[in-house]
């Protein structure tokens, strides 16, 4: 229960070898290979790069000092990012033809579109499917397809706007090729929202201007169109004729009234235009609709070969990275890697089997060295770690709280939920959820902290004698006896309950810093920092249980923090008198700064107010569902006819009851996993714990949503 440890493993393989040496580590996924600064401690391999391990003949040589160690480093690099710049173009290719097939795609698991789908390949199909030409022009097919449909779909939208326009002009008599300007004259073509709006316009032209001529037709009646676009209103079409002299004038005249002039690239008269339209429209709905089958059929049979592709080519690219760390000498290739110790057995057999000669040496981290952290905790407290990586993990080779928080957590969790029923609904739905759908490790792993906090609230809703809020007395008797604390009728006690778990947890808390600090060598700061809380902790209590009646005890117990705070021990050992005193003030003042602890403490009566909140709720849903329930009663002793309105008014109760608990249980998961984590994370952590290591990331193959069976 703590840090893995970690190895750092050097391996040398003749240069040839290196994407094959890359890829077995990937395939292994269990080393993280990174760039390591030194230089000077590395061998050349003599001969044609056949055995590694023997020295060169001329002795060490350092990389760095290499001309053609430089140069076949630098050749190495600008063939890195030749084929990384490739990479990184035919994964644009295969998302845009995922992003394609994806759009026409169904969705056949439960839930699939919102825990995201996984698609199930057998690891023949997942090791062979690799980019290629044949593929690339798979997809470029596939891409050219989805941006037909894009066009066919704009286009389809613009006939049917275009004879939605054209429907308001079926009263005009002109062929829409005479809508046109002329040698002398502008023509203008508009249309009204009504007479009164048209005429009005007409007018205002012929007082203004002297060369303008109107002519209007009414819109006789809405046109309906198949398939409906959008409505054609009544109202106004108008011809505009003015002098070319004019022109500007009228223009900004109409465009005050908030006139738009249209024009039609169309022959023949605006009903004629019309009808050849809808049979435009008809022969682009059916090229639209053979284009989606086609791409629909596509789909079947691409969309999971392009999520594979997309899934190798990444981790094509995370290799072709990490080859950015490789040092390279004219022979040989240098891999520099972190493995945990656990998995050192496992690298050197997969090297002992590679067809190429390797050779592979392990030390332990050293000063300066940044290892990656590994939690490695039992079964049972795994999915606690999830709260240590949302906080930050430690350092490496630094405590693991995770065994700390995990009791903790699972306790307070409970108390929150509070109520048998609750807890069982809760670890059976987040079971179902592990079990049936396809969801991320992250989310399964929820689902596990959720079934062990479900099954947690089982006990203590037994405690608190809450079985689905349930009241008590209609309980049967082999389950009242069980309680042993009501929080509804015993608050104060529920209260005192948090309270003392607080003080449980902030003690742990303090003893963890002691003996990390004892660990560690520093007795002083253990002494002044933890010590001296503890011991006015234990003298306050002493004080409040004597009923307050011995005072030197609270006494003592300030005074000694204040000496062990302020270190006066430190200047007095040194016979530093006068600096004795400066100490102690600065005790006294770090004893008034220990109420921060009396506020932690206090945090924690934020589970008993969820606890009640959940109680509540619960018995308010009960009491809806009796009440409802009670007239189906009657109902049923009545007989006849009265026992299927009977039968309404109890489905409606149960209705009432399953469904408010399954909300009550909803609302109040956020609350209860929220609250308990803010408890770990403020009050807990911050006597012992602090973040900053980073995790580990070995080299692996993508398979962020592929199954491999």
């Amino acid at each position: 229960m703590a840090v893995a440890r970690m190895l750092k493993a050097r391996i040398v393989a003749p240069a040839r070898y290196r994407d094959e040496l890359l890829r077995q580590l990937q395939l292994l996924e269990v080393a993280e290979v990174f760039a390591e600064s030194t230089d000077g401690d590395r061998q050349d391999v003599g001969g044609d790069g056949g055995g590694v391990g023997a020295p060169h003949p001329g002795g060490v040589v350092p990389v760095s000092g290499d001309r053609t160690a430089r140069t076949t480093g630098s050749n190495l690099r600008e063939g890195v990012d030749t084929a990384l710049a490739q990479i990184d173009r035919d994964l644009a290719l295969v998302v845009q033809a995922r992003t394609a097939l994806e759009s026409v795609h169904s969705y056949q698991a439960p839930f699939s579109m919102f825990v995201g789908e996984k698609y199930h390949v057998t690891s023949d199909i997942y090791n062979r499917l690799q980019m290629d030409d044949a593929w690339r022009r798979v997809l470029t097919a596939i891409v050219e397809a989805k941006s037909g449909i894009d066009t066919g779909q704009r286009e389809l939208a613009a006939t049917r706007d275009l004879r939605s326009e054209l429907a308001k002009w079926f009263a005009c008599p002109v062929p829409i090729e005479r809508w046109h300007d002329t040698e002398q004259t502008v023509f203008f073509a508009c249309a009204f929202k009504d007479r009164v709006t048209a005429e009005a316009c007409a007018a205002e032209l012929a007082e203004h201007f002297d060369r303008v001529a109107c002519e209007m037709w009414e819109v006789a009646a809405t046109v309906e169109m198949k398939p409906a676009r959008k409505p054609v209103d009544c109202g106004v079409v108008a011809h505009v004729y003015a002098h070319r002299s004019i022109a500007d004038e009228v223009t900004s005249f109409l465009s005050t009234q908030k006139l738009e002039p249209v024009a039609f690239e169309l022959t023949g008269t605006a009903r004629q235009a019309h009808s050849y339209l809808e049979l435009q429209e008809t022969r682009e709905a059916t090229e639209l609709a053979i284009s989606q089958t086609q791409l629909q059929q596509l789909e079947q049979v691409y969309l999971t070969a392009c999520v594979v592709l997309q899934q190798s080519l990444l981790s094509d690219r995370e290799r072709m990275v990490a080859q950015h760390t490789l040092d390279t000498s004219e022979r040989c290739v240098f891999v520099t890697a972190w493995v945990r110790e656990r998995d050192r057995r496992c690298l050197e057999e997969a090297l002992e089997r590679a067809d190429y000669p390797t050779a592979l040496e392990f030390s332990t981290p050293v000063d300066g060295d940044t290892p990656p952290v590994v939690l490695e905790n039992p079964k049972l407290l795994r999915p606690f770690e999830m709260l240590t990586r949302l906080y930050g993990l430690p350092e490496y080779g630094q405590f693991d709280p995770t065994p700390a928080l995990a009791p903790f957590f699972a306790l307070f969790f409970a108390i929150c939920i509070g109520d048998v029923g609750y807890g069982l609904m809760l670890a059976v739905a987040m079971f179902c959820i592990k079990r049936f759908l396809d969801v991320a490790p992250g989310v399964r792993e929820f689902c596990d902290l959720m079934i062990i906090g479900g099954l947690c609230a089982v006990p203590v809703g037994a405690l608190f004698g809450s079985w689905l809020a349930i009241p008590f007395e209609n309980l049967p008797r082999m389950l009242q006896v069980i309680r042993v604390l009501d929080p509804l009728n015993d608050i104060v006690v529920f209260l005192g309950l948090t309270l003392a778990l607080g003080l449980i947890q902030v003690i742990t808390g303090l003893i963890i810093a002691l003996v990390l600090r004892l660990r560690a060598g520093d007795w002083k700061s253990a002494v002044a920092e933890q010590v001296s809380v503890l011991v006015l902790m234990a003298l306050l209590a002493a004080f409040i249980i004597g009923g307050g009646r011995q005072l030197w005890l609270l006494v003592s117990g300030l005074v000694i923090a204040a000496i062990l705070q302020g270190r006066v021990f430190e200047q007095l050992a040194r016979l530093r008198f006068g600096k004795s005193l400066t100490a102690l003030l600065k005790g006294i003042y770090e004893v008034y700064g220990l109420t921060s602890v009396a506020n932690d403490i206090l945090s924690y009566t934020r589970l008993a107010a969820l606890g009640l909140s959940s109680a509540l709720v619960g018995m308010v849903f009960g009491l809806l569902a009796r009440l409802v329930w009670a007239p189906a009663i009657g109902l049923f002793n009545a007989g006849g006819a009265a026992v299927v309105g009977g039968v309404l008014v109890a489905a409606a109760a149960v209705l009432i009851f399953v469904v408010g608990h399954i909300f009550n249980v909803t609302i109040n998961l956020l609350g209860a996993f929220v609250h308990p984590m803010r408890l770990q994370f403020v009050e807990f952590f911050q006597y012992f714990h602090e973040s900053g290591g980073r995790a580990f990331a070995p080299l692996r193959r993508l398979r962020d949503r592929v199954v491999v069976e």
